[in-house]
């Protein structure tokens, strides 16, 4: 086990490149692997992550992590909601479901960048009003606050 050099970061409690050296496991995977370990605050826990990628830095490699679990919850909370077995399929729901999915994506990404602060729910309610004003939406929507 080789330890890394880890930046000023108290997030990081570890960064060790390995090698796996049980039979069938150093078949499997003969190359070296990377432990990464972090606490994480927002939770209260800590994360030990194995990975390949040695060219990255640790806090990378976290905030990778932290974003691909955020979208794998959002997925999973749409299965579960929308009783739906797989998100690639070419029937008519299936359609319906990433229409549905890349709207809200795109309110949502309009309640962020909106300066007034305006939540999804209600621009899902002003949005047909805007889509047939002179000014068009999305001006409307990042105007500066009054």
């Amino acid at each position: 086990m080789k330890e890394a050099e880890t930046d000023v970061n108290e997030d990081i409690s570890f960064d060790n490149s390995i090698r796996m050296r049980g039979f069938y496991t150093a078949k499997d995977n003969p190359h070296r692997l990377r432990i990464v370990e972090s606490y994480d605050a927002e939770t209260d826990q800590t994360l030990v992550l194995l990975t390949n990628h040695h060219g990255w830095s640790p806090e990378t490699i976290v905030a990778i992590y932290k974003d691909r679990r955020q979208i794998e919850v959002f997925i999973k909370t749409k299965k579960q909601n929308l009783k739906i077995k797989s998100f690639f399929d070419t029937s008519r729901n299936a359609v319906l479901i990433w229409i549905v999915m890349i709207s809200f994506l795109l309110l949502k990404y309009l309640a962020d960048t909106s300066t007034q602060n305006w939540s999804v729910g209600y621009l899902m309610g002003i949005i047909p009003i805007l889509l047939f004003h002179e000014k068009g939406y999305v001006a409307i929507v990042k105007q500066a606050k009054t």
